[in-house]
């Protein structure tokens, strides 16, 4: 395979993950949705629980009272990231930045769109692990992209 057909191919592969992350999480929130504020479904162990919770702020409600603000924000930088994102996507290599800036903006853009659609972000993951208040943190998969991505981006910066 030659090198401009290698390129082409992973040229396409990291705007592949992003959308992967905005549809999977789309997806899962709607199925939270579904199962209404008050449904919990716990997984087989019962060591993650599945529900629906309303976010109308940023990282553990923080900017709660300002979900304008908090959007605009959101929306902001997330679209001033994609110029970036599509920049490295044209140099050759750095596949393990591709894929940061890839899960990052997956998970940002499918959290920026609930907020513009709905006011607020649905989450639906949390862990019962034996300690009360980490079993009231709630995440969604947009979340663990976002947090994900952005450390691989750093590490890799470094």
């Amino acid at each position: 395979m030659s090198g401009r057909a290698r390129k082409g191919r992973a040229a396409l592969l990291f705007p592949l993950l992003a959308a992967g992350l905005f549809a999977a999480d789309q997806y899962m929130k709607r199925r939270a949705r579904e199962l209404g504020m008050d449904g919990i479904q716990k997984s087989r162990r019962g060591l993650i629980l599945f529900r629906n919770s309303r976010n109308s702020g940023a990282a553990m409600n923080l900017g709660e009272r300002y979900p304008a603000v908090v959007g605009a924000a959101a929306l902001f930088l997330t679209a001033a990231l994609m110029p970036v994102f599509i920049i490295t996507l044209g140099k050759a290599g750095r596949y393990t930045l591709k894929a940061g800036f890839a899960l990052l903006l997956g998970g940002a853009w499918s959290n920026a769109y609930d907020r513009l659609r709905r006011g607020y972000v649905t989450d639906y993951i949390s862990f019962d692990i034996g300690i009360p208040a980490l079993r009231n943190i709630v995440f969604n998969f947009a979340d663990f992209g976002i947090a994900l991505g952005a450390a691989v981006t750093a590490l890799k910066a470094l």
